[in-house]
């Protein structure tokens, strides 16, 4: 079964399944874990998720990684986003070869 990330508007006080770049959750979670069923993350989707501080992959995903709570393709050759609340400096490994169009806020 593959899976999208895409927003779900009544899931406040947990981070939903699926998010949508164009939702706001300011407020929202520190944390987010993407499972292994998901196969496509719209661009800048975790984006506007401001409090943001981690990002978790299932390792069992085909498709994306987290090294230090950052995403990444799984093979980390893009950097796709590095959460918004996350605090302090960060070095792009020398191994990215790209990165996301909105990967930091």
């Amino acid at each position: 079964m593959k899976s999208s990330l895409s927003h779900d508007p009544h899931s406040k006080g947990s981070f939903p399944f699926g998010l949508h770049p164009a939702s706001k959750f300011a407020e929202y979670p520190t944390s987010v874990t993407i499972p292994n069923t998901v196969t496509n993350i719209g661009d800048g989707a975790l984006a506007d998720c401001f409090s943001l501080e981690t990002i978790t992959v299932d390792v069992h995903n085909l498709m994306f990684s987290s090294v230090d709570g950052i995403l990444f393709n799984k093979s980390t050759s893009t950097l796709i986003q590095c959460p918004a609340g996350r605090l302090g400096d960060y070095t792009i490994p020398e191994a990215v070869e790209s990165i996301g169009s909105r990967c930091v806020s």
